[in-house]
C-alpha cells in the first residue's frame, strides 16, 4: 500500500472502529501524521513502524478480551460562529396592541357610604287616616314615608331619611299628636363605668380627666349609692357624647391619683319604662304622650305630685291597682314580660325544629315489614343480668300497690277511733 495521506486515514478509521482509539485520540494522530507526511518516505515509514509496534505493544494485556468503554456526548453544543452584537434589542410585540384602550376603566369606582335609615314614628289612636295623609303632605313628598298598622290602636310611620324625619316629627311636636319615637343609634350617648374611684372625688376633676381624652361629658356624672339610706360606693357612672374616639376614655389609668378602671356597663335585657306616661317599650325623652304620675296615676308629673306621704296608698296608672305604676309585679308589666319571653322560645323552637328536622322519605321507597305484636320484646342486658322477668314486673307493682293501699285503710280506721276517743274525752271535760 503506498505511503500517502489516504492510507494512513483508513487506517486510523479501521483502528478507531475496533475499539483502539478515541475518535479525539485519532484526530489527533492524523493531525500529526500531516505534518510527517511533508518530510522524505524514509522518516514516514519509520514512523509509521513505529505507530504500529507501539500499537500492538499496549494491546497486549492480560485483559484484552475486555475494553474500557467511553462516555460520549450525545450532543455537542454547536459553536456560534459570530457572537451576537450587544446593539440589537430583542422586539417583542403585543398582539393586543390594535386594540383600543378604554381610560374609564381605570378610574375605580368609590362605594357609596351606607345610608342609616331613621328610627319609626308610632302614633296612638288614628281614627281618620286620610286627614293624616292631608297633614303629613303638607310637609313631606308622597314617595318619602309610609305606614304600617301595628296593632288596633298603633300606627307606625317609617321616613326613607334623616331629613324627612326631622320634619315629620316637628310636626307630630307641634300638632301635640300622641305617641312616641326612638333615639338614633348615631346620637346615642356612650355610657362608661368608673371603678374603684372614691365617693368623695370632686366632680370636676373626673370631668377634667376624661375630657383629657378628647371625650367630652354630657349630661350629669352619677355617682352609684346603694340600700335604704343611699349609700355612696366607689362606682361612677358618665355619659359621652357620641364620636369616633369613644374607646380611647378606656385607656385612662388615673383620675385624681387613683388607680381606677373604666368597663362597659353591663346591658340588663329590661323592658324600657317611660317616666312620663309609665308605659313600657320607650324612654321620656322620645315620649309624646300626656304625663301620668307614677304614685296617683294622675295627669301630672311625678316631681309636681301634691301626695308626698309615703304612707298614702299608690294607684298604678297601668292597672288601677293599689301599687305604682314602676312596680315589677304588676299584672301589665308581667303579661308583656310574658309574651316577649314566648315570642323569643317559639323563634328558638322554630330554628331548632328547621335545623334538625330530617327530609321525609317516602314509604315506597323502602318495604320495611310492619312490627309483629304477637312477638315477645327482647330481654335487656341488666335485666338478665339481675334474673328479673319483665313480663311479671306490672303484676308485682300491683300487689305492692294493693298492699300499701290496705295499709293505708288500716291507719285511716286507727285514726278515726282516735279522733272518736278525744272528742269523747273533750266533752267530759267540758262538761
Amino acid at each position: 500500500m503506498p505511503l500517502n495521506l489516504q492510507a494512513v486515514r483508513q487506517y486510523l478509521t479501521e483502528l478507531r472502529n475496533s475499539g483502539g482509539l478515541h475518535k479525539d485520540q485519532a484526530e489527533k494522530y492524523r493531525n500529526v501524521l500531516m505534518e510527517i507526511l511533508k518530510n522524505p518516505e524514509e522518516e514516514l515509514a519509520e514512523c509509521l513502524k513505529a505507530f504500529i509496534e507501539a500499537k500492538n505493544q499496549t494491546s497486549t494485556n492480560e485483559n484484552d478480551w475486555q475494553t474500557i468503554p467511553i462516555l460520549r456526548n450525545r450532543y455537542k453544543r454547536k459553536k456560534l460562529n459570530q457572537t451576537p452584537s450587544p446593539d440589537k434589542e430583542l422586539q417583542l410585540e403585543n398582539r393586543y396592541s390594535p386594540l383600543k384602550i378604554d381610560d374609564n376603566s381605570k378610574q375605580h369606582t368609590k362605594a357609596k357610604p351606607t345610608v342609616k335609615k331613621p328610627p319609626p314614628i308610632i302614633l296612638y289612636g288614628i281614627q281618620n287616616i286620610t286627614k293624616l295623609n292631608e297633614l303629613i303632605d303638607g310637609v313631606l313628598q308622597k314617595t318619602q314615608y309610609n305606614y304600617k298598622i301595628v296593632t288596633k290602636n298603633q300606627l307606625r310611620i317609617n321616613c326613607s331619611d334623616i331629613d324627612s324625619y326631622k320634619k315629620l316629627l316637628d310636626l307630630v311636636r307641634e300638632k301635640e299628636l300622641i305617641g312616641h319615637t326612638f333615639t338614633q343609634k348615631d346620637q346615642r350617648p356612650y355610657r362608661i363605668v368608673i371603678k374603684n374611684l372614691h365617693p368623695s372625688t370632686p366632680i370636676e376633676s373626673i370631668k377634667e380627666a376624661i375630657e383629657s381624652t378628647g371625650n367630652k361629658v354630657k349630661g350629669e356624672i352619677i355617682n352609684a349609692r346603694s340600700g335604704l339610706d343611699k349609700t355612696p360606693l366607689f362606682t361612677w357612672f358618665v355619659n359621652l357624647e357620641p364620636s369616633p374616639n369613644n374607646s380611647d376614655v378606656k385607656k385612662l389609668k388615673y383620675i385624681y391619683h387613683t388607680s381606677i378602671t373604666i368597663e362597659d356597663p353591663i346591658h340588663k335585657k329590661v323592658i324600657p319604662q317611660c317616666k312620663r306616661c309609665q308605659q313600657y317599650g320607650h324612654t321620656r325623652n322620645n315620649c309624646m304622650r300626656p304625663y301620668r304620675c307614677v304614685k296617683c296615676a294622675e295627669n301630672h308629673s311625678t316631681t309636681d305630685c301634691p301626695i308626698k306621704d309615703r304612707n298614702t296608698p299608690a294607684i298604678c296608672a297601668l292597672c288601677l291597682q293599689d301599687h305604682p305604676a314602676n312596680y315589677k309585679g304588676c299584672k301589665v308589666f308581667l303579661q308583656i314580660q310574658q309574651r316577649k319571653t314566648t315570642v323569643k322560645t317559639h323563634q328558638k323552637n322554630s330554628d331548632k325544629s328547621h335545623d334538625t328536622q330530617a327530609p321525609k322519605i317516602p314509604a315506597s321507597t323502602y318495604n320495611i315489614p310492619a312490627p309483629n305484636k304477637s312477638e315477645k320484646p327482647r330481654r335487656t342486658y341488666a335485666s338478665i343480668a339481675a334474673n328479673k322477668d319483665e313480663e311479671n314486673t306490672p303484676t308485682k307493682l300491683e300487689e305492692i300497690l294493693s298492699k300499701q293501699a290496705e295499709k293505708l285503710d288500716k291507719l285511716l280506721d286507727q285514726m278515726g277511733s282516735l279522733m272518736s276517743l278525744l272528742t269523747m274525752l273533750v266533752t267530759k271535760l267540758i262538761n
